[in-house]
């Protein structure tokens, strides 16, 4: 095995795997409404609880989503 063959088979070991768009959740989110209560409150979206963001996500919450990123990393 040549040296680019190994520097190859090394770099998919660090490949994610790929995700096929039909597993692919899909979070529905009210991010105006998210933004504007945020505002109202005077903080960013980011610093708002998780029970804060779940009122603004249609199909979903924040631990799922949470979990979801968790999987892609």
């Amino acid at each position: 095995m040549n040296g680019r063959m190994r520097k190859y088979r090394e770099s998919l070991k660090n490949t994610r795997p790929v995700v096929v768009p039909k597993e692919l959740h899909r979070v529905r989110i009210d991010y105006s409404a998210l933004v504007k209560y945020a505002k109202q409150k005077g903080v960013e979206p980011s610093r708002l609880s998780d029970e804060e963001k779940n009122q603004f996500i249609l199909n979903s919450d924040m631990q799922t989503i949470k979990a979801l990123r968790n999987q892609r990393t």
